[in-house]
């Protein structure tokens, strides 16, 4: 397994991708404070100390836009801070973004390692925060959720859930890719994240039924950009964990996978 140390400080907002990085220094920022409220839910939901049977998650979405991976991004900051051995893996080949927010390589990544057929080729690259790890997307391809659907992805998988307590996957929107599909059939859970008073609550029940076809093993749905006074018509979440980010950033924001 090959470490690669990473190229330079992360950024408190990444100018390129416009993902919002939550300050966990700032013990007044009420975003901070949702995220770690996300972060325990999130443990409950898997088991207090995670488990080795149940580790790995992924985080999706019904369409881009809905704050998946900024999701991602800071529900793993949020884990490492905490002191949680984390690792965050950008399988999004289509719209990858980890390495930008990170400012890390975007290849050799995750598809490298699945053709390569195993999880020694694994290049894990440091992030600025201690306790998190990465994993790039790799180069893209054409058959990206073949290679995720494989058997050496379940593998690798496996093998990362020796090392890391806590793995969380970044991936496609499952309303729009066969990607997110196929990886969770290999994760533990599932989350997904949904855009309130934008995502349809018809699409959020279709998007739910349709990974519980697959996989079963949806444990949560996660509202981005809310207030407690607008997600009155949402039956489903874990609390209203952006509260004021919309009203604070949907100026300065374009949409993100």
């Amino acid at each position: 397994m090959i470490i690669n140390p990473f190229k330079r400080n992360i950024a408190r907002r990444d100018d390129h991708n416009r993902i919002h990085l939550i300050d966990f220094s700032d013990s007044s920022d009420p975003h901070a404070e949702a995220f770690r409220m996300l972060r325990l839910q999130v443990e409950v939901a898997l088991g207090d100390g995670f488990p080795e049977t149940c580790r790995s998650i992924l985080i999706t979405s019904t369409m881009q836009g809905e704050g998946k991976t900024t999701t991602a991004v800071n529900l793993a900051r949020a884990n490492a801070v905490a002191g949680i051995k984390t690792l965050l893996i950008d399988a999004d080949n289509r719209h990858p973004m980890i390495n930008h927010v990170f400012k890390i390589d975007q290849t050799p990544g995750l598809t490298e390692a699945i053709l390569a057929g195993s999880s020694e080729k694994v290049s894990i690259q440091r992030s600025p925060i201690e306790k998190l790890d990465l994993i790039s997307a790799g180069a893209r391809q054409e058959f990206a959720a073949e290679l995720l659907g494989s058997e050496c992805f379940e593998q690798i998988l496996t093998s990362l859930k020796k090392t890391y307590q806590l793995i969380i996957i970044d991936s496609t929107p499952f309303g729009m890719f066969a990607d997110s599909g196929t990886i969770a059939r290999k994760v533990d859970a599932t989350f997904v994240v949904f855009y309130a008073g934008k995502t349809e609550p018809r699409n959020v029940e279709k998007t739910i039924k349709g990974l519980k076809g697959l996989a079963g093993n949806v444990k949560g749905v996660i509202l981005s950009r809310v207030s407690a006074k607008r997600h009155a018509g949402y039956t489903y979440g874990y609390h209203d964990y952006y509260a004021s980010y919309e009203k604070h950033h949907r100026s300065d924001s374009r949409p993100e996978s």
